[in-house]
């Protein structure tokens, strides 16, 4: 669930980090802006600290858009490597 806790402000945080002017234009055919949450909107992880369980999203790294694929940690495309694929649009 995209709402739960504490999912829906990682995603908009984690946006707002990568791209806090909304200026960055990608190759994308789906979208145009760097908008990091969306490819994986609906995929969270759960996190227990302290007697609570957070869900924050998964989020998808430069590579995704087209990026250098040796930037990001084990060549994935997102922090759980929950990605697979590169944007569509991408040659």
């Amino acid at each position: 669930m995209f709402s739960q806790d504490t999912a829906a402000l990682s995603h908009e945080i984690g946006e707002w980090m990568d791209d806090p002017f909304v200026d960055n234009r990608v190759p994308c055919s789906d979208n145009s802006i760097m908008e990091i949450g969306d490819p994986l909107v609906l995929d969270d992880h759960a996190y227990a600290v302290g007697g609570f369980t957070y869900h924050l999203q998964d989020l998808v790294f430069i590579d995704y858009f087209g990026g250098p694929k040796s930037f990001p940690v084990n060549h994935w495309l997102s922090f759980q490597n929950d990605e697979k694929n590169t944007c569509p649009g991408l040659p």
